[in-house]
């Protein structure tokens, strides 16, 4: 017969087991959490950077001259790749830390959400200020928006996510910017009703004024993305 003081011992174990379980994860979501924090600072940094240099630019009328032109473009050009990669790693961390974890701080992930939509809307601002300044030198670049459900289930903007996933990586010069229409974000809000969204997934090319509402195939955005090398 078992002695009680085992059952004791064994429950004993098993719960210190669970509390150092637990004390781990909140460690390793905490890390997590001021490492995210850290790089969406750095992030918005050089996001600040590229806005002011595009600003002593213009003051002293470098765009004047094509040769300071085409130097100036490709060095905008290599700030705003360098961003554009640093957001999309930005993304997949936010995503993971969703998926993978049990999210004790519900408060401090939205906020990191946010801070990320915040950052990709600049990205597309700048984006959209480079090709304005740019122009022929702006390596026909094309962009994509594309607006989402983020807090409810939504098959076809899984699917529509993973259409746009395969244009990007077969048309290089293409930028897609994801924002969900379901988040309360005053930001979100004003390019909802700018853009006029009522339905989700739906998908915008930027320079042509074109409009997917609900899942689109990839043959039919295809057709209007001109930049694929």
């Amino acid at each position: 017969m078992v002695n009680k003081n085992t059952y004791l011992i064994a429950g004993i174990i098993t719960l210190t087991l669970v509390i150092i379980s637990l004390y781990v994860g909140y460690n390793v979501e905490v890390n997590t959490y001021n490492q995210l924090h850290d790089q969406m600072l750095e992030n918005s940094m050089e996001g600040e950077s590229y806005l002011l240099l595009t600003n002593f630019l213009e003051d002293k009328e470098i765009h004047g001259n094509n040769d300071n032109m085409t130097d100036t473009c490709k060095i905008l050009k290599s700030m705003l790749d360098k961003q554009s990669a640093e957001t999309s790693s930005l993304y997949n961390q936010v995503y993971r830390l969703e998926t993978s974890t049990i999210i004790s701080d519900k408060k401090k992930y939205n906020l990191l959400r946010k801070q990320y939509f915040l950052a990709n809307f600049r990205l597309y601002l700048s984006y959209k200020s480079y090709i304005e300044k740019c122009g022929a030198n702006n390596d026909n670049l094309q962009l994509i928006l594309f607006f989402y459900t983020a807090e409810e289930e939504c098959p076809d903007c899984i699917v529509q996510g993973r259409v746009l996933d395969t244009l990007r990586q077969n048309c290089k010069n293409v930028r897609v910017f994801a924002f969900p229409t379901d988040v309360n974000m005053n930001l979100l809000d004003v390019m909802k009703m700018s853009y006029k969204i009522d339905r989700d997934p739906t998908v915008i090319i930027d320079n042509k004024d074109v409009i997917f509402e609900g899942l689109t195939s990839y043959a039919q955005i295809r057709r209007y993305i001109n930049v694929c090398k």
